[in-house]
């Protein structure tokens, strides 16, 4: 009987294949900015730095760690460092985007510094009790970016974030938006179903002088 860890690690390792093969894609043949750059400007392997400064801490951490913080709390340690990634791949997204420059250094960054400093002067406190510092740390630092974005973007639309003006009458608008509409799409079923009929409801232009149209103003009966 096949279990079922290995259904699940040969798709893992088939999406990391497709993923690095397109990445090196990518480095190989360049970006679609200029001369093989990034949208913005940038070299295409300018996104390892951010992501080294995530990755290597972490194995380090792993490597020197005594008390087996990696193997002892797998789940905790996984969190904290992706969701640092996470902060950096949004910044790298937003940078992609309004193009512009993206600073290597980040504040999430402190939640593995204080694994590695802690680590460098001998353990000064237990390395679960800073993980979870390190977790706490980069969970409020994520939801503070993003919510710093998404008002800035609401800012520079004008509009509201999870509400709705008070001074908006949604019901009015909504009747006079489905008036409309049944009204756009009346008129072309009426029009399509007079051609059907050989009827032309466009009117004739009148082709009397100004006498014949005296005289049809005269007979025309009150």
């Amino acid at each position: 009987m096949v279990e079922i860890k290995l259904p699940m690690a040969v798709f893992t390792f088939s999406c990391a294949a497709v993923a690095f093969y397109n990445g090196f894609n990518v480095i190989i043949n360049g970006g679609v900015g200029k001369n093989g750059s990034t949208v913005a400007g940038t070299s295409v392997l300018s996104p390892v730095i951010p992501f080294g400064l995530v990755i290597v801490p972490a194995y380090i951490i792993y490597r020197k760690s005594i008390d087996g913080v990696y193997e002892n709390n797998p789940v905790l340690y996984i969190l904290a460092f992706g969701l640092v990634t996470s902060k950096v791949t949004n910044r790298l997204v937003v940078a992609h985007m309004t193009k512009n420059e993206m600073e290597y250094l980040d504040s999430a960054l402190l939640g593995p510094s204080m694994l590695f400093l802690n680590q460098y002067f001998n353990f000064y406190i237990a390395e679960y009790n800073v993980l979870w510092l390190c977790l706490i740390w980069t969970t409020f630092d994520l939801l503070k970016y993003s919510s710093q974005v998404c008002l800035e973007i609401c800012d520079h639309l004008k509009i509201e974030l999870f509400k709705m003006p008070s001074n908006v009458n949604v019901s009015g608008s909504t009747r006079a938006y489905a008036s409309q509409t049944s009204s756009s799409s009346s008129t072309p079923s009426a029009s399509s179903s007079s051609h059907r009929n050989g009827m032309n409801l466009t009117p004739a232009p009148s082709k009397l002088g100004p006498r014949g149209k005296m005289r049809e103003q005269r007979h025309r009966p009150q």
